[in-house]
């Protein structure tokens, strides 16, 4: 049969589309315009389908689809000529443009070889690089591109040559000989480090090198000057992509140095090579979250490093990378450091009131105009002290976690340090910090906020997104709220949660904690907060902190959804929040020994508790967990405390009303002696809380005149100070103060009805509808 077939006449016949005239001329007969209007979009059409009528109507209809060409009855049909030309041709056409490639001139095919080994779009810088290399192509090369644009084949729009189709591209690569790619990836290889020099190292820079790691370690094996060449190249390349915060891309650079490495004593060869190589590979890895692969390659630099400075990164790294798991075993090898530098201070010898003593005299060490004088100081330029400096900021933040004064004693012994040697990046972290222990501790809000503000003025000296993701969430987050109204510190914590996950991992957790705490208590839309959170636990999860979701935004989001009345979906989050109890997780989070996440769990089962009032279960919450949860006058380090004791206090007076208890009368009484004072330094933020525990108070004394006087200032100053969802709090339990009181059930309902409608407005529709149930 076959044989049969074979014997056959056969005549091939080849077909050719039309003329772009002739194409036009159909187009403006089809949609009844005149040919001068419909001449541009014939040519974008001939041009991404060749003319052939089968193609054609399959790109009409794509156009169609996606509303490139729409028709209005008054306008007639109309067309976006720009988003068209922008729109890929088929994979059709392009194999059919794919196969003309080998009937091309040889000069014209060779000039495609050569743009096909940059990619599928080509900057007109490096056409022109290679235009005056006479050794690859010379300037001959754009006539003949000209020549491949008229086969449709690539394509010029503004300073970028683009293949029309990524099928041409591979195409003319693979067309290129076995046996010469290599030698043609190297000419261009070479071609563009010679221009790695030149005013505009960068760009090429990073061409050059892609060009090298496409040749691979194994073409240039026996030849250990260019295989070390090449690796400076990748180290040079990795660095400037982590400056950019591109770690994925530095990893892929470090990693190919590092392969081009040859030779048993590359180490003794070339020492400062591997020790870059190396040292950013275990900093690259542990920012995209590979911590198993960052200590591999840290150990490797600990064991060949010369001495102790050189060491120093990789340490802070591996220490890092413990504290995942175990805070204090990371607290323990950064005072080993520490000891090692020349810092020797054992904290089992540090007590409170040593703390008390020392922050009070660095207070006045800084006082006035004196804060000046560490702005006015040189940089600190002793690598000891630099890397004393550091060890010390990393420590802090282990500290804080834990809520252990520890945390402000740093922050002292940092500031003394930068007074006698010169100030440095981390000195504009330490008097963060340490603002947040004067106004924290010594409940002064004044030079708290003047203090952050010379944190500010320190930092735009150095001017590093790192010093974003340390110093706002403390700034804005801690010290501000006693002087800023909360609604505008959100952008800067957002700016540092979102710089936190590409400059400054280990500050990520710190940062989305006190913003997402934040945003709830100004009473940001709860649908947008909940967008938010999702985006923050994938981010969270592509550095593997899968502890800080689970045992914070897992619940947080379970919580956000009883609100709103949104079922867990099958997302990821969704999935963990419908697995997550808060005994378990509470427990999880005692394990850890990080007093943050155990706060955070609790404060957020506390602020769940009270919104469905289950009064009950929030008591609890306060009698069992009274050593982890702040009360007011504590003076421990905590970033949503003023929120947490604001619950205590309304919780507590609704107990102080049930059970009679004085315990639970002194506990409201606490709070509302707190947010007294805060009230005093912070109107805006503090007011409305403080008039509702106010109306509480007298709520629970019976005292009628009082009570209705602060809940109706309450709401008021909610109103006015823009907290959406402390009105609705307001209203509602001003519906159930009223509905105990016979003759005002008109106020009841008043109430009721306003605060269903608050909730409603805030996104908390399961909320509004159970407020509305009080009034049938």
């Amino acid at each position: 049969m076959i044989q049969s077939l074979e014997s056959l006449n056969v005549t091939a016949l080849h077909l050719r589309g039309v003329a772009v005239e002739s194409l036009n001329e159909t187009l403006s007969e089809a949609l009844c315009l005149p040919m001068r209007k419909t001449r541009l979009l014939s040519q974008i059409i001939y041009q991404k389908t060749q003319g052939y009528p089968l193609f054609v109507v399959e790109f009409l209809d794509v156009l169609l689809t996606e509303k490139l060409i729409t028709h209005d009855k008054d306008l007639g049909w109309k067309w976006d000529a720009g988003a068209i030309e922008l729109k890929e041709m088929s994979i059709n056409v392009a194999e059919l443009l794919s196969s003309k490639l080998q009937r091309l001139p040889q000069n014209v095919l060779y000039a495609l070889q050569v743009m096909s080994c940059f990619g599928s779009h080509v900057d007109s810088k490096i056409i022109n690089i290679v235009k005056n290399n006479s050794d690859i192509v010379g300037p001959m090369i754009i006539p003949a591109l000209q020549a491949a644009q008229n086969e449709g084949l690539v394509d010029f729009a503004g300073h970028t040559l683009t293949f029309t189709h990524n099928m041409i591209q591979q195409a003319a690569f693979d067309l290129i000989p076995s046996t010469t790619c290599a030698q043609l990836l190297l000419r261009l290889a070479c071609c563009f480090m010679n221009q790695c020099n030149s005013s505009e190292p960068k760009s090429t820079l990073f061409v050059a090198v892609d060009l090298i790691n496409r040749i691979g370690a194994e073409v240039v094996s026996n030849n250990a000057e260019q295989c070390f060449s090449f690796a400076s190249l990748n180290l040079d390349a990795g660095k400037k992509a982590m400056e950019i915060t591109d770690f994925a891309s530095a990893l892929k650079y470090f990693n190919s140095g590092i392969s081009f490495l040859r030779g048993r004593n590359h180490w003794d060869d070339r020492y400062e090579l591997c020790l870059g190589l190396f040292e950013n590979a275990a900093s690259a890895n542990y920012c995209e979250g590979k911590h198993k692969i960052a200590v591999t390659q840290a150990n490797i630099v600990l064991e060949n490093a010369r001495n102790f400075e050189d060491k120093f990164k990789s340490y802070c790294v591996f220490i890092n990378v413990i504290g995942i798991e175990s805070m204090n075993e990371a607290i323990e090898k950064l005072h080993s450091l520490l000891s090692y530098l020349g810092g020797s201070m054992d904290p089992k010898t540090i007590t409170s009131p040593m703390f008390d003593i020392e922050a009070r005299k660095v207070k006045e060490m800084l006082k006035g105009d004196n804060k000046l004088k560490i702005l006015y100081a040189c940089r600190m330029t002793d690598r000891k002290q630099l890397m004393k400096m550091k060890a010390m900021a990393i420590l802090t933040i282990y500290y804080s976690r834990q809520r252990s004064f520890m945390g402000g004693y740093l922050a002292c012994q940092m500031i003394r340090l930068s007074c006698e040697h010169g100030h440095c990046e981390d000195t504009a972290y330490a008097l963060s910090l340490f603002a947040f222990t004067v106004s924290n501790v010594q409940n002064d809000a004044v030079e708290a906020c003047a203090l952050v503000r010379s944190s500010l003025s320190l930092s735009k000296i150095y001017n590093t997104d790192d010093l974003i993701t340390r110093t706002y969430p403390i700034i804005f987050g801690l010290v501000l709220i006693l002087e800023e109204p909360l609604h505008s510190i959100l952008d800067p914590m957002l700016k540092a949660c979102r710089l936190s996950f590409v400059r400054n991992v280990e500050s990520a957790i710190w940062n989305t904690f006190i913003y997402v705490a934040r945003s709830f208590q100004c009473g940001k839309d709860l649908f947008l907060l909940m967008n938010e959170v999702n985006a923050f636990a994938q981010q969270h999860k592509l550095h593997d902190q899968m502890d800080f979701i689970e045992i914070h935004l897992a619940p947080f989001h379970k919580f956000l959804c009883s609100l709103t009345g949104t079922p867990l979906r099958s997302d990821f989050l969704s999935n963990l929040a419908s697995t997550c109890s808060y005994e378990t997780t509470i427990q999880r989070a005692k394990l850890k020994g990080d007093t943050l996440y155990k706060h955070g769990i609790l404060a957020t089962y506390l602020a769940e508790s009270f919104y469905h009032r289950n009064f009950y279960e929030a008591s609890q919450v306060i009698h069992n967990y009274s050593h982890c949860i702040p009360s007011a006058g504590q003076q421990n380090f905590g970033i949503a405390e003023f929120d947490s004791i604001f619950y205590i206090g309304l919780v507590s007076f609704h107990m102080a009303r049930e059970t009679h208890e004085q315990y639970w009368l002194d506990k409201g009484n606490a709070a509302l002696q707190s947010f007294e004072g805060w009230s005093k330094q912070c109107v805006w933020n503090f007011e409305n809380r403080y008039f509702l525990l106010k109306a509480e108070y007298h709520n629970t004394m019976k005292q009628t005149n009082a009570a209705v006087e602060a809940y109706d200032a309450s709401i008021e100053s909610a109103q006015r100070h823009r907290f959406i969802h402390l009105e609705a709090v307001a209203c509602e339990l001003a519906g159930h103060y009223f509905d105990s009181i016979p003759s005002a059930k008109k106020r009841t309902k008043e109430m009721v009805q306003k605060s269903s409608a608050l909730y409603l407005k805030w996104g908390a529709k399961e909320k509004a509808d159970e407020v509305a149930k009080l009034i049938g």
